[in-house]
């Protein structure tokens, strides 16, 4: 009975109870924070560490997020939005609401944001609810999540200004020439510190654990392969579907006015969503593209590795997309001019079915 209470005691510690949230290194953490306050500085104004691509995947798992990868133009823009009053915290929050709802509007879940009301106290502890509903924010009463002890609060922005920042944050970049684009230098969107390094592939299963040898295998042989593309085709592809999704819009609206057949109006409200839904998806693409460091050939075309994961089904996938989910306008821009290009497509491509 003793040896049982004994192991038993051993697996709680090795579990690591007591640790702040999933997915991260409270040892670490601590003892960078503790660094950081005995040198007289404050945690919110630090940015003297670069942030590496795994770590923006590690804290993805968390419900407060600590890593989003943006150009510093982007940042600027978005940061020019920041209400004087707003504590560090506050503006934290604000952001990781905008990044979720982003989320949740692409997988058609419900855009209102649960966050436990524990993590807030452990994570944004300086931030003001007051001056988030004074912003344009609806927070719900208290409840309970499922699978989760104590209670919380959904977020939701109010949809015009979500449509705003949106766009802010869309057009920064708008009317930089490709070089321009190319030359940015990349920084977490939470605190500015400088991004380095392009994100590596996952090789686990669902569960955390290391996937079947073959798995890892495959994993390893395609992601050391350089994929070629024509860089500045793409960009030039997603810039141009801004307006297309305006032209959209505009169409749309003028149905809307004119109160014509509603059965033309649906027909003007597809096209709109099809054509943002299209530059929603290419411009994430390309920001995958642009976050996994491509380098110039010889011949003016650009490579890059992919960073790929595996997916509940078995399927392979490009983590953030990149020129696996993008669209078929895209693809082709990507591939344009390419000597001695061949495309395959492997029925049956699960790579859980062929493992085992």
């Amino acid at each position: 009975m003793r040896k049982a209470y004994q192991r038993s005691t051993t697996k709680q510690k090795n579990k690591g109870i007591g640790s702040e949230s999933i997915g991260t290194k409270p040892n670490r953490e601590k003892s960078k924070v503790g660094f950081i306050e005995k040198v007289g500085l404050s945690v919110d104004s630090y940015s003297g560490d670069a942030v590496n691509e795994s770590e923006e995947e590690e804290e993805s798992k968390s419900f407060l997020r600590r890593h989003h990868t943006v150009s510093v133009r982007e940042y600027q823009a978005f940061e020019s939005l920041r209400p004087a009053h707003f504590s560090d915290d506050t503006w934290r929050l604000y952001k990781h609401v905008l990044l979720s709802m982003q989320i949740r509007r692409q997988k058609k879940y419900p855009l209102a944001v649960p966050i436990p009301c524990d993590l807030i106290d452990k994570r944004v502890p300086g931030s003001n609810l007051d001056h988030l509903r004074g912003f344009g924010v609806a927070i719900s009463g208290y409840w309970h999540l499922p699978g989760r002890k104590g209670e919380c609060r959904t977020f939701e922005i109010e949809a015009a200004q979500f449509a705003e920042h949106e766009v802010v944050l869309a057009s920064a970049e708008s009317d930089l020439s490709f070089e321009e684009y190319r030359q940015q230098k990349l920084v977490n969107f939470m605190d500015c510190r400088t991004v380095r390094g392009r994100q590596r592939s996952s090789k686990q299963t669902e569960t955390g654990n290391s996937g079947p040898f073959d798995w890892c295998q495959a994993v390893d042989s395609l992601s050391k392969q350089p994929k070629v593309f024509d860089y500045e085709r793409v960009y030039a592809w997603v810039q141009a579907l801004e307006p297309k999704r305006d032209i959209a819009k505009r169409e749309y609206n003028e149905a809307v006015e004119r109160r014509d057949d509603q059965k033309l109006i649906d027909k003007k409200e597809r096209d709109l969503d099809d054509a943002h839904g299209l530059l929603v998806n290419d411009r994430a693409c390309l920001g995958q593209l642009r976050r996994q460091n491509p380098q110039p050939t010889h011949d003016g075309f650009y490579f890059y590795y992919q960073a790929l994961e595996k997916m509940g089904g078995g399927r392979m996938a490009e983590k953030g997309g990149g020129l696996m989910s993008c669209s078929k306008g895209m693809k082709s821009a990507a591939f344009h001019g390419l000597p001695d290009l061949k495309n395959y497509d492997m029925p049956d491509a699960h790579l859980r079915t062929q493992c085992d």
